[in-house]
């Protein structure tokens, strides 16, 4: 059964994407906390409203469940460790692990992020196998494992953020990078790059995304009812105008993996 949760900040925060207000509701004993990191699109505080798909799904699912919802920015490393010590009612964009998994309940993937290579349209020699990108200069993010390109002589130049290493392979100070499937493309069109990239056609990882939902504030039932709602808010037509809203329609998609390893870091 839901338990009373600990309101960090005024409730009333709207949630972008889906229809109605925390306000227009009808007073509720639950209320949730919810840990935004903001990796756009997946999460985001936008003019006082929760945005991302990931974290607007995530807030849609609890209303359906009766609990008022509060957006509060946190990066990863403290979103993890508060929702795992119940400090944290939800946390979003989350990766479960089996470890995680005995801390706190982790909801299904809302959607996957594989990891990709990139590199610019047009290359007179674009890389097709991995093999390829052996001396070349390929861009990646710090604190991430890549365990696929291992044993294949690749060196990698790591940056801060997605957004360096975008900048970087568009000024050709890189050959190529590793990016997300989504995020990449996402942030490409957002710094004005547009259609300037290619893919090599597989991915090299993936990170299913979801919620992790306190113990201290949820229970299992709790999870299996999130879960039903996520499923029914990740379906038909309101999916597809979810994604949309969000930028990401033509986006989220079952890439080909060349190894069943998925990506590692500390906002997964």
């Amino acid at each position: 059964m839901l338990k009373a949760f600990r309101a960090f900040l005024p409730v009333g925060i709207a949630i972008s994407g889906f229809a109605g207000t925390v306000a227009d509701a009808a007073p509720s004993p639950c209320r949730a906390v919810i840990g935004i990191p903001g990796n756009a699109p997946f999460t985001g505080l936008k003019d006082g409203e929760i945005d991302g798909v990931i974290a607007t799904t995530a807030a849609a699912a609890l209303r359906a469940m009766g609990c008022e919802v509060t957006g509060r920015h946190l990066p990863f490393a403290r979103l993890y460790k508060w929702v795992h010590a119940g400090r944290l009612d939800v946390a979003t964009s989350v990766l479960k692990t089996s470890e995680r998994a005995s801390l706190a309940h982790y909801s299904i993937p809302i959607l996957t992020e594989y990891t990709v290579v990139m590199y610019a349209l047009g290359r007179k020699d674009p890389p097709r196998r991995l093999t390829d990108l052996a001396g070349l200069r390929v861009g990646a993010q710090l604190g991430f494992r890549y365990p696929t390109l291992d044993g294949y002589g690749i060196r990698l130049q790591r940056e801060r953020s997605y957004q360096i290493t975008l900048k970087k392979l568009s000024d050709n100070l890189f050959d190529a990078i590793l990016i997300g499937s989504i995020t990449g493309p996402f942030l490409a069109k957002r710094m004005g790059y547009g259609k300037t990239f290619n893919y090599m056609p597989f991915a090299i990882g993936k990170a299913p995304l979801g919620v992790a939902l306190s113990k201290t504030a949820f229970n299992h039932k709790d999870l299996e009812r999130f879960n039903r709602e996520v499923k029914r808010l990740t379906r038909g037509s309101l999916w597809r105008k979810t994604l949309e809203k969000h930028g990401i329609g033509d986006l989220v998609r079952t890439w080909p993996m060349i190894g069943d390893t998925s990506l590692s870091g500390p906002g997964q």
